[in-house]
């Protein structure tokens, strides 16, 4: 299942973004502290909207979802620092899972950096890159996202596309990754999705050593990095159910039911609109839910068991004189008369179902 927005994705995904560009922000909503709303007015468009649900989600669309839950006080600071501006510039990070978009109205005033890595998060930052709010406010080593903080980039990872046979090769023969999926992955911030890919549209062992490469297999994985150029938008079926959104054909998808969107933006809000990312609970609330659902389960069984002794009880009422007879031939077949003579006596009864002499049961059947 889909845990985040790739930095493939993400470069491809700026290219639709583009269109945003020169449009205002009208208004801005939130569905809890980290899922934002933007509502823009292009001119010649009309209204567009953009979801930014980090680390999982970025797109536009058309039409607003069901806004549910208050206002946080990240999506209040929004209104009151950029409401009217307009998207002057939007980019990926270099080849990071960063979005940045401009705003202001003829210059940069403000920055909306969007991070999908980790938990995910959304800064905003003024024209000189220090920290105006941000949903969640962390401090690692010399980076921090706090208030008043200068924002920095986190070292810029390499980017694959931009790399000749030669640099390509280099990167790799120096990997200190044992498998060469792995150098795709992490040295070439691909992603565990996507470097499988890689592997097999190449036609190269994923499990071989990166420093074991050749030129020959290098322009073959180039040449397979730009296929990935041909965008396809699509979600993924797994067992009648949205498993993955993508943004091209995967070979390792093959087989498995897909649905084809005209961008990928549509493929997402399609995909976000039918899956959520379970919430993780905090341990204790977790513990409580298990009990109580525990507790449920217990009291419908007693509750069925209930009904079923009513009615069993109230077919016994209603056969008494039988019931009582039978249970007095029982009894009187282990003292004096013997089961021959029970079954004699109770076989041709029309509530006799069965009779069990080793067990000493009598099966009736009451209606």
């Amino acid at each position: 299942m889909k845990q985040a927005l790739s930095a493939l994705e993400l470069r491809m995904l700026t290219k639709e973004l583009d269109s945003l560009i020169g449009a205002k922000i009208s208004q801005i909503y939130d569905q809890g502290k980290d899922d934002l709303l933007l509502q823009l007015h292009h001119t010649g468009v009309g209204k567009e909207i953009v979801r930014i649900r980090p680390p999982f989600a970025l797109y536009k669309g058309s039409e607003k979802p069901m806004m549910e839950g208050g206002r946080s006080g990240f999506c209040s600071l929004l209104r009151q620092k950029v409401s009217n501006s307009n998207i002057l510039a939007q980019s990926q990070h270099g080849f990071d899972r960063i979005w940045v978009a401009s705003l202001g109205h003829l210059v940069p005033e403000a920055y909306l950096i969007v991070e999908f890595f980790g938990k995910g998060n959304i800064i905003l930052t003024d024209d000189k890159m220090m920290v105006i709010g941000a949903v969640e406010e962390r401090s690692f080593g010399i980076r921090s996202t706090k208030k008043q903080a200068l924002y920095q980039f986190p070292t810029q990872p390499i980017n694959p596309f931009n790399l000749d046979d030669k640099a390509f090769f280099d990167v790799l023969s120096s990997s200190n990754k044992n498998q060469l999926v792995k150098a795709f992955a992490l040295d070439m911030s691909l992603g565990g999705l996507y470097a499988e890919e890689l592997c097999l549209r190449a036609g190269v062992e994923k499990s071989s050593s990166p420093s074991d490469i050749t030129l020959e297999s290098i322009k073959k994985i180039i040449a397979s990095l730009k296929s990935f150029e041909v965008v396809k938008p699509q979600v993924v079926f797994k067992d009648f159910a949205p498993h993955d959104c993508v943004a091209a054909d995967l070979v390792v998808y093959e087989g498995l039911e897909k649905k084809y969107f005209d961008s990928f933006s549509d493929a997402q809000a399609f995909f976000w609109s039918a899956y959520m990312p379970p919430k993780k609970l905090n341990p204790r609330r977790q513990k409580l839910e298990t009990i109580i659902a525990d507790q449920k389960r217990h009291f419908d069984a007693l509750s069925t068991e209930s009904v079923e002794s009513q009615k069993k009880g109230e077919l016994i009422y209603l056969h008494y004189p039988i019931v009582k007879e039978v249970l007095r031939v029982v009894k009187e077949s282990g003292k004096t008369i013997g089961w021959k003579e029970a079954k004699r006596r109770l076989n041709n009864h029309p509530l006799v179902k069965d009779i069990d002499e080793k067990k000493g049961e009598v099966e009736l059947e009451l209606q």
